[in-house]
């Protein structure tokens, strides 16, 4: 019975050490830049078990099209347009502002290649793209253990420019951008109670009041 019981406890303890992930997140849809987005994610739940680790993963997008146009030259010129734009992200919890008060904000860009023009001629691109993202990992923060949510924010600032056609060459972009979040925190799970073993002197005492229970009964019959 004795080493009944040591399994048991064993199992109890091997189940209250065992690492749990819950995640929580939030993507924006495409906007016309600048954007200034924000979203929401979940705080920890305590009752689901003693926080370890928090894992913080951001990410950022922009999305168009670039015009290119080259003007009264004498001569066809290559030409490429580049759009270059940044986002950055801040939130209303100290300790997970303070991660993006340390780092750069997402650099993002996109670009035409060099293209060949004759003069007085446009060139309109296709849809142009990027995504990026960055990770960022913490300790048990207390400031997210609790009910409710908390906001996370981004800003972009973005900027264009061409290369080639000498004083003839110009252009234009249409971009719009988006951000989003996932946090995904790490637990060790509440342990649940084991269910108790009848002890031998218990099982006995279970035993003969069955036993009484019959005697009695065939009496009465």
């Amino acid at each position: 019975m004795k080493r009944l019981s040591l399994l048991a406890a064993s199992l109890a303890l091997a189940a209250a050490a065992q690492a749990e992930t819950v995640s929580f997140n939030f993507a924006n849809a495409l906007g016309p830049m600048e954007v200034h987005q924000t979203g929401s994610l979940s705080k920890f739940d305590s009752s689901l078990g003693t926080l370890t680790g928090v894992q913080l993963h951001v990410t950022g997008g922009i999305s168009g099209t670039i015009k290119l146009t080259y003007g009264a030259a004498t001569g066809p010129a290559n030409m490429k347009g580049t759009t270059d734009s940044v986002i950055g992200f801040n939130s209303g919890v100290a300790a997970i502002d303070a991660l993006f008060n340390g780092i750069d904000d997402l650099q993002l860009s996109y670009t035409t290649g060099f293209q060949a023009m004759n003069p007085n001629t446009e060139w309109l691109s296709g849809t142009l793209t990027d995504d990026v993202f960055a990770d960022f990992s913490m300790g048990a923060v207390s400031a997210l253990i609790g009910t409710g949510s908390f906001s996370l924010s981004c800003d972009s600032t973005s900027g264009f420019g061409t290369t080639g056609g000498g004083g003839f060459a110009g252009g234009s972009q249409t971009t719009f951008g988006k951000c989003g979040a996932t946090i995904t925190y790490t637990y060790d799970a509440a342990a649940s109670t084991p269910p108790s073993v009848p002890e031998p002197g218990s099982l006995a005492l279970i035993g003969l009041a069955l036993a009484g229970l019959g005697f009695t009964a065939r009496r009465k019959s």
